[in-house]
C-alpha cells in the first residue's frame, strides 16, 4: 500500500458513486443526505477515473458526484461556539489506494468516532458540504 499523501492539490477532485434517488440528487443539486458525518469517503482523481467509482460492490449507484480537494466549506461554529472546519485527506487503504476523505473536523482535530450533538448543526454541516459536489455522472 502506497503511503498517504500529505496534502492534496486543492485543484484535485475527488469523486463518490451514488444512486439514483430524490434523496441524493435534485437535478443538479447534490442533498445533504448523499453526504456522511464525521467523513466522506471519496477516490481521488490522481489515482483514477470518475468511473473507477462504480463498483459491483455497490451495483445501486450509477452515478458520480465530485468535489474539488480546495472547495470544501468554509469554517463554521456550533450552536455553543465549537469551531469545526472541513479538510479533504488522503487515505489509501489496502483495497483502494485511491480513497481519500473528506473530513469534518473539531477545534482543527479530526476524530473519526464525533458527530456534533445538535442535529439542525449536522443537517446544516451536511448540507453545506454536500452544495461543494457537482454531479458528475447522472445516475441512471
Amino acid at each position: 500500500m502506497r503511503p498517504a499523501d500529505s496534502a492534496l492539490p486543492g485543484t484535485e477532485r475527488l469523486f463518490r458513486s451514488i444512486a439514483p434517488s430524490a434523496e441524493y440528487i435534485d437535478g443538479d443539486r447534490v442533498l445533504g443526505a448523499a453526504v456522511q458525518l464525521p467523513s466522506t469517503s471519496c477516490n481521488r482523481e490522481k489515482y483514477g477515473d470518475p468511473e473507477s467509482v462504480l463498483v459491483p460492490e455497490r451495483p445501486a449507484d450509477t452515478g458520480v458526484i465530485g468535489i474539488r480537494a480546495g472547495d470544501v466549506p468554509l469554517p463554521s461554529a456550533s450552536p455553543n461556539g465549537v469551531p469545526y472546519d472541513w479538510i479533504a485527506a488522503d487515505d489509501p487503504l489496502p483495497h483502494n489506494e485511491a480513497h481519500a476523505e473528506v473530513r469534518l473536523r473539531r477545534g482543527g482535530v479530526y476524530d473519526k468516532g464525533h458527530r456534533p450533538n445538535s442535529k439542525p448543526f449536522r443537517e446544516q454541516l451536511r448540507s453545506e458540504l454536500a452544495s461543494r459536489f457537482r454531479v458528475v455522472i447522472p445516475p441512471t
